[in-house]
């Protein structure tokens, strides 16, 4: 086989992928167009209604505002509690003899004689 017949081959096969190529372009642009078609509905219905988008709008915030002020107040609690934990932790400590063993320079049984 010459040169010349591989290269005629080669440019058959390529025209069908060509022929494939250029029919999934056509798919495609009604998809786009509909795509397009979708935002315009969209756009006109928000311009149609401004006070059920600024209603929306407003529902959201709300929402926002709300969740914001929960975790505000969970935090609040929590680290409430982690400081009432960390005094009594810190009496128990205190008063606790095993804790006074550590800041003594003579051992407790050399103490007590």
């Amino acid at each position: 086989m010459s040169k010349k017949e591989k290269r005629e081959k080669d440019q058959e096969k390529n025209i069908p992928q060509q022929e494939t190529a250029c029919e999934e372009e056509t798919e495609k642009q009604p998809e786009a167009e509909t795509k397009a078609g979708d935002q315009e509905a969209a756009a006109e219905e928000a311009q149609s209604n401004p006070l059920e988008e600024l209603q929306k709008e407003l529902g959201r915030q709300k929402d926002l505002l709300l969740r914001t002020a929960a975790e505000y107040e969970n935090f609040r609690k929590r680290t409430e509690k982690e400081k009432r934990m960390f005094i009594i932790h810190r009496e128990q400590i205190v008063s606790s003899d095993h804790h006074l063993r550590f800041y003594r320079k003579k051992p407790l049984s050399i103490m007590k004689k």
